[in-house]
This record gives C-alpha cells, structure tokens and sequence, in this order.
C-alpha cells in the first residue's frame, strides 16, 4: 500500500509512527508513506504552489527503513513518484476552524485527481485544537479557547468535508486528541503538545498516527503491538480507546 499525505508540519506529527504501528498489526513490509511538507501551509497556499510548480517542498518517504527527506521538491514530483492509493489533504491549523477556508479543495482535488487518475483514494485529515496555553497567533482567531476551536474544526469538518463526495475517508486526529485531553493522558507535554500546537513526541504523535491507521488503512487498533518509547501499555491502551471513539464524533 501506497499512501501520500500532503501537509505541513501536522502531517510529520500524523505520519511520524504510522509505518511502526501498521506493522506491528498485521506484519505489512509493502507500506509506503510519502509526506509532502511545508510548514504551516494551508490549502490555498498548496494550491498555488501547485499552479505554479513551486519547488518548495521537503518530501519525506518511508518504506521501513525510517524517513528519508527530498528538499525542493514539487507537489508533481511527489504525485508521480509511483502509483499511489492513497492521498491525503488537510487544512492548516489556524484555519483548520475556518470553513470558508476550505472552499479551495474542490479546485486543488479536481487538479491533483488529473495528475493521479481514478486508482487514489481521496482522504481528510482533520487537525487538532491548541493547548489552552498556545501562543501561536492564530489562536487569537478563536478567542484563544480550545473548545471553540476544536468546536469550530469540528464543524468546518462537517459542513465542507462530510458532504464532498471525492474525499472517502476521514481520519479524526482533531477528536482523537481532544478526547485524550479528558483523561490521564492530558498531563503530558502542555496538553499533548510539544509548544501549544504541535504533538507531543511520544503519544501526542502516537494519537494521531494510530487515527490514521485506523481510519485510512483500517487497521484494527487492538492488534497493534508498537508503542513509542516513553508510551506504557496503559498509555498506549488509552490512546487507542480515544482514536476508537473518535470517529463517531463527526458523523
């Protein structure tokens, strides 16, 4: 199986475990992962890169033997580089709240299924809310609270993501955390994140890339053996009943 994720810096949070996790669940030695990043881009901005051929990626690969990283590359580069069954878009973090933010992706998904042909299957990774402490700018957008954040990405979710028929699949990594956020995990890092925003390295990372398993690769969790360093099975337990109820919070 071949899965591209396009992205930024929350797609390296989602993808970082995600190859250690499908394996340690049903032994595949055939994953490969492509992450198309640019730090902190949103749609529009990767639409505009791909008009233009921008140069401006690190692409990032992993087949098993841990991640490999092509600086200046291009979104076509990476879309052709092999036949993909997978490919993922999201929204920027600050915007992942804005639902007019979205109305892009019909115009950046119908110019990427041209490159691609009819075998991908189209997908949405929906982000996470900032810790209550966040000083990322963005934040202001929200009054600087978590739950209206995460209320208002769960909702762009619904009103723009759930009715496009292109994207098939949708990994909650946004309801994953938050959930984890009401339990014992929520003592780790500020909030399951490193600085505000970004995942914790160990399980903040290990929520989100467990989601992506789940729900695009249909891994089934309690079969997952792999656990990050620093994650204990009672960590790694709760990390997986979250990312098992997260999916029925965005029907």
């Amino acid at each position: 199986m071949r899965i591209l994720t396009i992205g930024n810096s929350f797609s390296d949070d989602a993808t970082e475990y995600l190859y250690e996790i499908v394996k340690s669940a049903n032994g595949c030695e055939c994953l490969y992962i492509g992450n198309l990043v640019y730090g902190g881009c949103s749609l529009n901005q990767h639409l505009q890169f791909f008009k233009e051929g921008s140069a401006v990626y690190e692409y990032r690969t992993n087949s098993g033997d841990g991640w490999h990283t092509k600086p200046n590359a291009t979104a076509l580069d990476c879309l052709l580089d092999g036949e993909w069954d997978i490919i993922s878009f999201q929204q920027a973090s600050g915007y992942s709240g804005k639902a007019e933010s979205y109305d892009c992706l019909h115009e950046f998904t119908d110019l990427v299924r041209e490159k691609v042909g009819n075998k991908p299957k189209f997908v949405w990774h929906m982000t996470w809310a900032y810790s209550t402490s966040a000083d990322h700018p963005h934040f202001e957008w929200y009054g600087k609270d978590q739950e209206k954040m995460y209320g208002d990405i769960v909702q762009s979710v619904k009103e723009k993501i759930l009715p496009f028929t292109e994207i098939k699949a949708i990994a909650p990594s946004g309801v994953s955390v938050q959930l984890a956020r009401n339990t014992g995990l929520n003592g780790v890092g500020y909030e399951l994140t490193r600085d505000g925003f970004h995942l914790d390295y160990g399980v903040g990372r290990y929520l989100a890339g467990l989601t992506l398993a789940k729900f695009f690769i249909g891994v089934d969790l309690d079969k997952v053996t792999f656990k990050p360093d620093g994650v204990t099975e009672e960590m790694a337990e709760e990390a997986k009943a979250c990312v098992n109820t997260a999916g029925q919070k965005i029907q």
